[in-house]
């Protein structure tokens, strides 16, 4: 079960949270954090292979886009998720920020 924080927060508070000094992972939607659930070995297994699937197949294409773990906070409109691989294309110009459509495989839902 996913806990909720019941304060109510805006986008810009959440992003500018200090992560390193809260209790777990968290992600946010519509206003409110919502606590993640602990890995397990297979929830660890089955994250290593789709990033390894993901990210052989953007090698195998000379695609411009990475693969990211868990660690990558992924925002989408107003809402910001941890997905266990994140996929996105880096513009030649910015090699070091994402863009979007992004791709995501969270294996907890």
């Amino acid at each position: 079960m996913v806990a909720q924080r019941d304060d109510w927060l805006s986008l810009e508070d959440f992003l500018a949270l200090d992560r390193e000094t809260l209790d777990q992972k968290y992600e946010y939607i519509d206003g409110h954090m919502y606590a993640l659930a602990g890995g397990s070995t297979n929830h660890s297994i089955i994250t290593s292979h789709a990033n390894r699937i993901v990210g052989n197949h953007i090698q195998a294409q000379s695609s411009p886009c990475v693969t990211f773990s868990g660690d990558m906070t992924l925002k989408i409109y107003d809402a910001c998720f941890l997905p266990d691989v994140e996929r996105v294309i880096l513009p030649p110009d910015k090699p070091f920020l994402g863009s979007s459509p992004p791709y995501m495989i969270d294996n907890d839902r």
